[in-house]
């Protein structure tokens, strides 16, 4: 029952930060780092896999509203380059912190066990 609900946290925080950043994305430029926080709860709750999908999914996100909102605008190869970049930093992040918190964990139960 626990995982069922850290799962829902972690698609409603997907949502959300997908619905805040197509809000501020012609206002402040670093929000896309909103649609990180859904692959970084992935992390700290799910297997490697299932962070992968949610980091993946997110980078997709980020592209989605970086289309959705420059439609019709010119837009020079520079700005989607930068589009990619956050798209793609989004799983590499989920999988740095997955990684730290299955090292943390094997620290504790190594520590409990002396």
């Amino acid at each position: 029952q626990l995982r069922g609900l850290r799962l829902a946290q972690v698609w409603l925080i997907f949502v959300s930060s997908v619905l805040l950043f197509y809000l501020l994305f012609p206002f402040y430029a670093p929000a896309w780092l909103l649609v990180a926080l859904p692959a970084v709860a992935a992390a700290l709750h799910q297997g490697r896999w299932q962070t992968l999908a949610t980091g993946l999914l997110s980078g997709l996100a980020v592209l989605g509203v970086y289309f959705l909102r420059l439609q019709g605008e010119f837009t020079s190869p520079q700005l989607w380059a930068q589009a990619v970049a956050h798209a793609a930093f989004i799983p590499v992040l989920s999988q740095f912190v997955h990684t730290l918190a299955q090292s943390a964990l094997q620290m504790r139960d190594m520590r409990s066990r002396l």
